[in-house]
């Protein structure tokens, strides 16, 4: 008698910079378009009332962020394709990608990884949930581990349920600051540059 192999798919959270950013009124694709990576002008700040910031954008979360190729191939940035194969590689029926805006308030990461559950249960009721993630993005995935999506605003009296545990068979957090990263500091002092691009992320912006 042949055992039958019970159906597995995937779960990834990308990290800092790991999900795609486009303009919200025209759809144009701002983070994650190389060129204007590279050689653009426009800014990942967000805007916020109340606050003049120059060049700030109404941004949205679209899809986890490709390896890219600037300049015919000369230039190779590498993303998660690497990932998402070796995810692929190990019999799952499908990778579900958590897309979210890693600029604001992280809860609301939270928020879409247990949306993203509940798709990936819906389309496949029975199937075995592997939790997979990356740097920031391991941070958010291990609040939904251990409080489910119960509300920052209740922190002062919220308890380890761990009702985010229940969803999976298998957790990989990797990378995962859980002591900090002195480089955020760093960054809001000094801004990053990226290729030509002064304006991504100024101090300011960041």
């Amino acid at each position: 008698m042949k055992l039958l192999t019970p159906k597995k798919v995937a779960i990834f959270v990308p990290g800092y910079y790991g999900s795609t950013l486009i303009d919200r009124k025209s759809g144009r694709l701002i983070w994650g378009d190389a060129r204007e990576i590279f050689i653009g002008r426009k800014s990942l700040a967000l805007p916020i009332p109340g606050m003049k910031t120059p060049g700030a954008l109404d941004l949205e979360p679209y899809q986890l962020i490709p390896d890219m190729k600037v300049f015919g191939g000369l230039l190779k940035e590498e993303a998660y394709d690497k990932t998402i194969a070796l995810l692929k590689s190990i019999g799952t029926q499908e990778v579900f990608s958590v897309a979210w805006d890693w600029r604001r308030e992280p809860h609301l990461g939270v928020l879409r990884i247990d949306q993203t559950v509940k798709e990936a249960r819906e389309k496949y009721p029975d199937a075995e949930i592997i939790l997979a993630s990356h740097s920031f993005g391991s941070l958010i995935s291990s609040y939904y581990l251990r409080y489910g999506t119960l509300s920052y605003q209740e922190a002062k009296e919220q308890k380890e349920s761990w009702d985010g545990l229940k969803h999976f068979s298998h957790i990989i957090l990797s990378a995962c600051p859980f002591r900090g990263l002195m480089a955020m500091f760093r960054n809001m002092h000094y801004g990053i540059k990226f290729g030509l691009n002064h304006n991504m992320q100024t101090a300011l912006a960041f």
